[in-house]
């Protein structure tokens, strides 16, 4: 039965003319030779071959697309700019019996980060404090009220993972009461050029995040 017997545009991707925002899906245009030379060395339905063909995956690239391992496309983590000063403001940390907290997010993302990161530290002999702010109350990342409240608490290093590189102003006042943070997160950080403006040592980020490294000194 054809597309037109059924009721399907024919010009738009897999019939969807309009999808639940209101949008036609529409496929971009694919290399013909690509996509024929991708049939000869991968046994796809076409509609695999051709939208993995139209997004540039090359023939011996599939297999990384459609399996990916940690292994094999893990990028080296000192790739990421101030990681070694991250690594070695840790494990002194660790080394000093000093108190460590990880300041999580609510979401899925966020709370694997953190169990993941403290299970780590816990195998090294320094289980770290976890610490997730309450959405309603607290809100999205760290505040300075809250970071405050773990050095009071004994906090001297807080490790933040996937939230803090738009909390300028709960970095700012984390640095000026003596405490160290690190901050792990995907989002492109909206507070470091106005942390730099306050003196602190940050470098820029690799792809759409980085470590930031915020020194007492």
């Amino acid at each position: 039965m054809s597309a037109s017997a059924i009721g399907l545009d024919a010009t738009a991707a897999f019939g969807v003319a309009r999808s639940f925002s209101g949008r036609k899906w529409i496929l971009q245009k694919a290399d013909d030779d690509a996509v024929r030379e991708f049939a000869r060395a991968n046994r796809h339905f076409a509609h695999a071959r051709l939208l993995l063909t139209s997004r540039g995956v090359k023939t011996g690239d599939v297999g990384d697309v459609l399996n990916p391992t940690l292994k094999r496309l893990l990028p080296e983590p000192n790739s990421l700019l101030d990681m070694e000063r991250a690594v070695a403001r840790a494990c002194a940390a660790i080394e000093n019996g000093e108190r460590i907290v990880i300041f999580g997010d609510y979401d899925v993302d966020g709370s694997c980060s953190a169990a993941l990161l403290h299970d780590f530290l816990s195998a090294l002999g320094a289980p770290p404090r976890v610490y997730i702010p309450d959405r309603m109350t607290e809100g999205y990342g760290p505040s300075a009220k809250a970071l405050l409240r773990l050095k009071d608490e004994g906090a001297s290093l807080i490790i933040t993972v996937d939230c803090g590189a738009t909390a300028a102003d709960a970095l700012t006042a984390a640095r000026d009461a003596g405490l160290d943070v690190i901050v792990l997160d995907i989002t492109r950080s909206t507070a470091r050029r106005r942390l730099s403006r306050k003196s602190i040592q940050i470098r820029g980020a690799i792809r759409r995040g980085s470590p930031i490294c915020v020194p007492r000194g």
